[in-house]
């Protein structure tokens, strides 16, 4: 018999020691059935003595009987104490004895229990394995199952149910001894993790079917980085296989250039337990390569250690593509900022912070990045604009109010350039002005067009003017020159009337100069462009300049050979010098020295010092300097304006330098000036290079003779200019057919029956002009030469100041000499060829 202090009181089964306690408990069943039949035997006589096994001495009644009851104490002690609840099934299924720990899990008190069937206790639908299950028992089988008991209130409680045979001493079935342990919280804990498993996955599934409907790509690797799952989207993108990619496969895709990259973030990433975030480049499977922003997060447990990643791969390439393009645009507005010398400013409010962008702050010729206070913004504003900017600003500050002004700033290197600023207000929600936003705009350019455009609007209408009148006015000048010089020669050299007319003579020359003055500054005059040497002309121009400046003026010229062709009129670069040298003489009254000098150039956009006004190209350049008394900004910025002078009234027009701008322009160059006060001038000539061949060496020597005997036909509609023109022609014995339109004209030669060797015709004629009259007689009289005179520029003969190819012209107003020499040449020229 097993000792009572082997169970002791309260001691817990547990399933480690389980089969051991039923093994127990049948021992000590099997005992006290063998105790009681013992006792039984002895009371009825069938045996006469109980021997102790241990000493074989007999026993006594009733101390077997107090082994029994000792052993029963003991029995029920172990039963009432343990942790299972305990009942027996007699053979009919009732139950017979159940322990506390049965009745508490049951909610029966002990008493009510005893005599029900145990099959009550079940579930209908249970009811039947409970008989089979007895039945087997009475078999000798031995049961172990789970099974659900209905509480007395209803409820169920989940056991585990063991049961075993009892059998008496002569081995015959009496019962069912049932052992029943509670496994409600078992039961349910084995539900929940059911549930969490259906949960997972449920949630699983779920994942997948997210992942496989998002348009990124998912992926999950371990922690070693090696990939486990990979989205449809990855295999549609990148043509791999899953099995291709799984492991260390995705690293194929990347870019050879990223994956360092791609690596480093990883190791950083894996190191630190952080976010995984990149911006690479994958190979598609048309091999063609996309951005994408990979990301990953680690997934950890509750000590940290991480379990997997969890990423995705977004593709950012239009994004990045948008990047590109808002940084060439950026790029090009940067450029086109340089190029418009436009920059943009913010003040915030209140704190009156300024910034500027970097092309304001190189318009004010200060470092990148410079962020000036209020005051100094408005202190770079010259003096006499700062009151204006500040009140402007401050009514944007306070009422919103816009403005868009052009003034001048002066720089940091104290130079004044002309701005447009423009200021407007940036509102909160509530409608405050929280700060003020513009755009700054270097317009110095720009004036100083807007100031030459009006000049040549000036030039303009003073040429139209100019141009308006030459007609009339040169032939009336043409007619006081030509009389007069008739006049002389008809008078004795004593003649108190020579003297009178000679002064009538001086005003006509001096008129004539001043009309050429107004058609050359307007670009109206007639040029006669030959293909020339430029060191032949001011060579030529070297003893009469010496002569114009006096003995205190030193002159020099530099004139390096070879020099290149231009194709100007030589008179017209006569006057040119000539002008800059009259100009320097009075710059330098108390002497001094003035160079001439000509070279070739060739500009482009990185020649440093290259006029702003002057295109690329290729040039021979004429330089007139001088040591004289230099000007000021101001002043030279007027130098070339018609009637601008700075000389003493009555001691210069003013149309000298605007006559050489004039002139210069008509012949496709540019002129620039350099002066400093007390530094003296420096003026540059752009004329064009060519590679034509110079048609003759310059030379102005006169014709040999001025008489002839050709037959002239003569067209001219005012009566005064054709009257002298006739006079000196017939003085000089040429044979003059006199006509004062073409129509007549036209008459007369039709009439004429000899030859008529030169037509000398106005350019500008009512009802049919020179040029007309000329194509008409041409096919009638194909030897005749043609001489075309006239005072401006007309389109019938001229372009552009221009005169056409091959065509022998005669400037109005002309002298008797000018005629008689322009007649001379071109008939000359016709029996030369």
């Amino acid at each position: 018999m097993t000792p009572a202090g082997a169970l002791g009181a309260g001691r817990q089964i547990t399933p480690a020691n389980y089969a051991l306690e039923v093994q127990h408990t049948r021992d000590v069943e099997q005992q006290l059935s063998e105790a009681k039949a013992t006792i039984e035997a002895l009371l009825s006589g069938q045996i006469d003595a109980v021997v102790d096994s241990k000493t074989q001495s007999p026993v006594l009644l009733s101390k077997a009987q107090d082994a029994l009851r000792a052993s029963e104490e003991r029995y029920r002690r172990i039963v009432e104490t343990t942790n299972e609840g305990i009942a027996t099934i007699d053979t009919e299924g009732k139950i017979t004895f159940v322990n506390g720990r049965l009745s508490e899990m049951l909610g029966y008190p002990a008493g009510e229990l005893l005599g029900k069937r145990s099959s009550h206790l079940e579930r209908e639908a249970a009811r039947a394995n409970t008989v089979a299950r007895v039945e087997r028992s009475r078999q000798g089988s031995s049961e172990e199952t789970e099974l659900a008991f209905v509480r007395k209130d209803g409820s169920e409680v989940w056991t585990l149910l063991k049961t075993s045979p009892i059998h008496d001493t002569n081995g015959t079935f009496v019962g069912t001894l049932v052992m029943i342990t509670d496994r409600t919280h078992h039961k349910q804990a084995e539900e929940a993790r059911h549930l969490a498993v259906e949960a997972v996955r449920t949630s699983e599934a779920e994942f997948r079917l997210l992942a496989e409907a998002m348009p990124q790509i998912v992926w999950i690797t371990r922690p070693d980085g090696a990939n486990v799952y990979f989205n449809r989207r990855w295999m549609d993108y990148t043509g791999l296989t899953l099995e291709e990619s799984l492991g260390d496969g995705w690293t194929k895709p990347f870019h050879p250039d990223d994956k360092p990259v791609a690596w480093q973030a990883w190791q950083n990433a894996t190191a630190t337990g952080g976010t995984y975030s990149i911006e690479c480049r994958l190979q598609a499977a048309d091999a063609t390569y996309r951005w994408w922003l990979i990301r990953g997060v680690p997934v950890k447990n509750a000590s940290g250690t991480i379990l997997k990643w969890f990423g995705t791969c977004t593709d950012i390439d239009a994004l990045k593509q948008g990047e590109v393009r808002l940084r060439d645009s950026e790029g090009l507005l940067r450029i086109a900022g340089r190029a418009a010398r436009l920059g943009g400013w913010t003040v915030s409010l209140p704190d009156l912070r300024v910034t500027w962008s970097d092309e304001v702050c190189a318009i004010h010729e200060v470092p990148p990045g410079t962020e000036p206070s209020l005051a100094q913004a408005i202190a770079a504003y010259a003096p006499e604009f700062r009151e204006t900017i500040r009140e402007k600003f401050e009514a944007c500050v306070r009422d919103g109010t816009p403005y868009d002004l052009e003034l001048q700033i002066v720089t940091a290197t104290n130079r004044r350039v002309w701005v447009r600023t423009i200021g407007n207000a940036e509102r909160s929600a509530s409608g405050a002005v929280t700060s003020l936003r513009g755009a700054f705009q270097d317009i110095d350019d720009r004036r100083k067009l807007q100031e030459q455009f009006r000049q040549a609007q000036k030039m303009e209408a003073v040429g139209r003017l100019a141009a308006g009148v030459a007609h009339d006015f040169n032939n009336l000048l043409s007619v006081v020159l030509c009389f007069s010089e008739l006049a002389i020669d008809a008078l004795k050299p004593g003649d108190p009337l020579r003297a009178d007319i000679e002064e009538i003579r001086k005003a006509g020359n001096r008129a004539t100069a001043l009309t050429g003055q107004l058609l050359a500054f307007s670009r109206q005059q007639v040029l006669e462009p030959r293909v020339v040497d430029l060191n032949d002309i001011v060579g030529a121009m070297k003893p009469m300049l010496s002569r114009l400046l006096g003995e205190d003026i030193e002159l020099t010229v530099l004139s390096p050979r070879p020099v290149g062709r231009v194709l100007v009129d030589p008179s017209q670069v006569e006057q040119v010098v000539m002008n800059f040298a009259v100009n320097a003489r009075d710059a330098m009254p108390n002497g001094g020295m003035l160079t001439i000098e000509t070279s070739n150039v060739t500009l482009d956009e990185a020649y440093v010092g290259k006029p702003a006004e002057v295109p690329p190209g290729r040039f021979v350049m004429l330089a007139v300097t001088d040591s004289g008394v230099g000007m000021t900004e101001a002043t030279r910025a007027r130098i070339f304006e018609p009637f601008f002078t700075t000389k003493e009234k009555g001691k210069g027009t003013g149309l000298g330098l605007a006559t050489v701008f004039g002139i210069v322009q008509q012949s496709g160059g540019y002129v620039s000036v350099y002066s400093e006060p007390n530094h003296g001038t420096t003026f540059k000539v752009y004329l064009p290079r060519t590679d034509r061949v110079a048609e003759v060496s310059y030379s102005n020597a006169p014709a040999t003779t001025l008489n002839g005997s050709e037959t002239i036909l003569l067209v001219e509609d005012e009566e005064q200019v054709r009257t002298v023109a006739c006079a000196i022609l017939r003085r000089h014995g040429y044979k003059v057919l006199e006509t004062s339109n073409g129509g007549e004209a036209y008459l007369v030669s039709s009439d004429f029956p000899s030859a008529i060797d030169l037509l000398l015709t106005d350019v500008v004629m009512p009802r049919m002009s020179g040029r007309r009259l000329a194509e008409q007689l041409a096919p009638e009289r194909p030897k005749m030469r043609v001489l075309f005179a006239s005072g401006y520029t007309d389109d019938a003969i001229i372009h552009h100041g221009v005169l056409e190819a091959g065509v022998a012209f005669l400037h109005k107003p002309f002298t008797p000499q000018a005629l008689l020499r322009k007649v001379r040449d071109v008939l000359d020229a016709a029996a030369a060829k």
